[in-house]
């Protein structure tokens, strides 16, 4: 049985791998902006705010991973994978295709079974 404090640092790393997928979408955007130098296309606020907010996750992570096992995080990181894979399809209006729904549910399957 999982403990409370397990299962809200569990809840709290799952937030974090939606804030690094966030991040990425941030880079992503500016990735996808015309910029009118060299320096802008790294120094501006897309890339400043996707970059801190990578730091930020690092550093919760670090703290969650005193408190969960290294395969629970290994196995808990992979909803980034779900995570990117949304948020391409809302914010890019990329097609989810059905090898990469398949691919998600194979994904998600191993989650559940990995905690039953």
């Amino acid at each position: 049985m999982i403990s409370n404090t397990v299962l809200l640092i569990m809840v709290f790393f799952v937030l974090l791998t939606l804030f690094s997928a966030l991040a990425q979408v941030l880079l992503k955007t500016s990735a996808n902006k015309v910029h009118p130098n060299k320096i802008m296309e790294y120094v501006n606020p897309y890339v400043i705010s996707g970059y801190a907010i990578f730091v930020l996750c690092t550093l919760g992570s670090i703290y969650c991973y005193k408190t969960l096992d290294l395969k629970q995080g290994g196995v808990l990181q992979m909803s980034s994978y779900v995570f990117i894979l949304v948020l391409d399809r809302l914010f890019f209006k990329q097609k989810i295709k059905l090898r990469k729904l398949l691919g998600m549910a194979l994904i998600m399957a191993g989650i559940f079974i990995f905690y039953i």
